[in-house]
């Protein structure tokens, strides 16, 4: 058992594992959380004082954690940087100076998490996530939640399309099996990992010639999932927050290819590497705030 502690004003746990980026915690009871990435499991009990928590790791690997949250980079100064390149950005960080761009540990299990995410919403998506979740192996069972590693692509590429279909997954039930088959054939895990030293540039299409694979899909798994922090996944939230801030005579209108590109490009040339960290503060400003205040 190992005990933490936080300054919240740069670490907010609960706002970053319910902020769009995974789907596999839970709040079990008030402030005892529950979460899994990849073969790694998480059980914390967090104790909120005005500005501080206290985190008590009951199970899990204090490094693992910290690499998950990046707690070893300083995402104070990364706002900092954002807000000097563009005032207009004060306002969605100002009341979110905890929320910090996560990285799993396991690109499959956030390859196949955002797959499930199109056209849908956040506890519809975990609740796909944590269906696939049982393909897997079975870390740990605690307080009644049974907690399974997320299954390697071999394992998703032998899922029935009627097994999905079955448990909710609409269209989705034939893609997944179909993107596992094709990552199996291209090296399955290693080629993921090898996506990672790879440009940018570059990574990009080759995920967007998976099946169900768009330019919005693969920049959340190019951002979540390989480490590339430049990467504007651009869905309707962030489009509508993008399009009142930054790009006025484009509210009402859909997202094009041009303008989805135009987007990107233009955060970062603002941003650079903070490009995806400045994405994520408008999502989750979109996300949090009630639909009539919008």
């Amino acid at each position: 058992m190992v005990t933490l502690q936080f300054d919240r004003r740069t670490f907010d746990l609960p706002m970053c594992v319910t902020s769009g980026q995974c789907f596999r915690w839970r709040e079990l009871s008030p402030g005892h959380w529950f979460g899994v990435d990849g073969a790694n499991l998480f059980e914390i009990e967090l104790e909120r004082d005005t500005e501080a928590d206290r985190a008590t790791l009951h199970q899990g690997d204090s490094q693992a954690l910290r690499a998950l949250f990046r707690l070893d980079e300083d995402f104070d100064q990364y706002q900092q940087e954002i807000s000097t390149k563009d005032a207009r950005m004060s306002d969605f960080l100002a009341p979110r100076t905890g929320l910090r761009l996560m990285r799993s540990s396991d690109p499959t299990e956030v390859l196949f998490s955002f797959l499930c995410s199109s056209n849908n919403h956040v506890a519809r998506i975990a609740g796909m996530v944590n269906h696939l979740a049982q393909y897997g192996e079975v870390l740990a069972c605690n307080h009644g939640q049974i907690a399974y590693g997320f299954p390697r692509i071999a394992r998703l590429a032998e899922v029935s399309e009627s097994d999905l279909r079955a448990n909710g997954f609409g269209y989705r039930g034939a893609t997944i099996p179909k993107v596992a088959d094709e990552l199996d054939t291209r090296g399955g895990e290693d080629y993921l990992e090898s996506l990672k030293s790879q440009p940018y540039e570059e990574v990009i299409p080759q995920l967007i010639s998976l099946p169900g694979v768009g330019p919005k899909l693969a920049d959340c798994i190019a951002l979540f999932g390989l480490g590339f922090d430049e990467a504007v996944p651009v869905d309707t939230h962030v489009w509508a927050a993008v399009t009142r801030t930054f790009f006025p005579e484009w509210q009402g209108k859909a997202i094009t290819d041009q303008r989805y590109r135009t987007v990107g490009n233009t955060f970062r040339d603002l941003f650079g590497k903070r490009a995806g960290l400045a994405q994520q503060m408008l999502f989750h400003d979109r996300l949090t705030t009630p639909r009539n205040q919008r």
